[in-house]
């Protein structure tokens, strides 16, 4: 791949970063704040192709964009998350203590996959689990079931009921290459009603992190914050009361989470990530959420029109998957 040349200084770009689940393609246009980072090549016809990314420290969020000439609407780029197989071997599972083998054969969905240092792999699935494997070990492969460190769900949910798992429960792991899982859980108020029939309890949430032994095969609680701890937190002022959804844990800071505040009104709605430390109940950072903002490549092309959803800055828009914790920002 050729690059074209920038006279630009060098960029210091984070250590790791929380990329849109979507990234966005369209005919002649990059991010307003491509952060330098615009690449090109050749296409077998003959056309030029351009990526750059839009980079920011977390709790910033980043994403990639493509300037594709023959595309003149916008294309969803969503990756698509590989069931658990390795090798061409079936594997064999093993469960932990009182495990059902139709969690994994007949119940088990994919939500995430994270690398384990440079050896394991992990496939989660937020209504139940984590699936462990060597991924080097492709003579007897084995997978080792883990339940998360949390009330167990039996039968295959509806895709309604799996949605508020998605948006509140993550995986990841550190530096030191520890596994980390973060929910966050709507809590029962003082009369005993459920989080919907309470108005007192309407936003109030618990945030908890833990970390997985390897060994053993077993969690530890980390750290717990409290709605009443977060909202009382200074810097949490302007910020409105709700749940907030959608948690990164932090690749170089194992009490760390990020999460993101959204604010629905009637005629915009508005978005923050904040990050915040569960153990010592700090919050750390607060920045607005950067929605996907174009600008033409080409001031004169009467083509390039975007659509008031790219253009207008009167409203946030987020694509409602989450992010996807990537170190790509080390190879730019």
């Amino acid at each position: 791949m050729d690059t074209e040349p920038s006279d630009a200084p060098a960029a210091i770009y984070p250590g790791w970063v929380m990329l849109n689940h979507h990234g966005l393609g369209r005919r002649h246009c990059f991010p307003a704040d491509a952060n330098n980072t615009v690449a090109s090549c050749l296409s077998s016809a003959g056309k030029r192709i351009h990526a750059s990314f839009r980079l920011a420290a977390p709790p910033g969020n980043s994403a990639l964009f493509l300037d594709w000439p023959d595309v003149r609407d916008i294309d969803q780029l969503q990756p698509t998350e590989p069931s658990p197989c390795v090798g061409e071997k079936a594997a064999s599972v093993v469960y932990a203590e009182g495990a059902r083998w139709d969690e994994v054969y007949q119940w088990w969905e994919t939500d995430s996959v994270v690398l384990i240092g440079d050896q394991f792999l992990c496939w989660g699935d937020y209504f139940r689990g984590l699936l462990l494997c060597d991924a080097f070990d492709l003579d007897e492969p084995v997978l080792q079931y883990v339940h998360l460190p949390l009330e167990r769900n039996q039968g295959r949910p509806h895709s309604d009921l799996r949605r508020p798992f998605k948006n509140a429960r993550n995986i990841g792991t550190t530096a030191g290459c520890a596994v980390r899982f973060v929910s966050v859980d709507r809590r029962r108020c003082c009369c005993g009603l459920l989080e919907s029939s309470c108005p007192r309890s309407r936003f109030s949430f618990t945030v908890t992190t833990w970390t997985l032994n390897m060994d053993s095969l077993t969690w530890s609680r980390d750290g717990v914050l409290h709605s009443d701890e977060l909202w009382a937190l200074p810097g949490h002022e302007g910020l409105p009361r709700v749940t907030p959804e959608f948690p990164v844990l932090n690749m170089d800071d194992a009490d760390a989470v990020c999460l993101m505040v959204r604010h629905y009104d009637v005629d915009a709605s508005r978005i923050w990530m904040i990050k915040v430390d569960t153990r010592s109940k700090t919050l750390l950072s607060l920045v607005p959420y950067n929605s996907a903002r174009y600008k033409p490549m080409n001031d004169d092309d009467e083509d390039d029109v975007l659509p008031s959803w790219l253009s207008d800055e009167s409203e946030d828009h987020f694509d409602g998957i989450g992010f996807i914790r990537s170190e790509v920002s080390n190879y730019l």
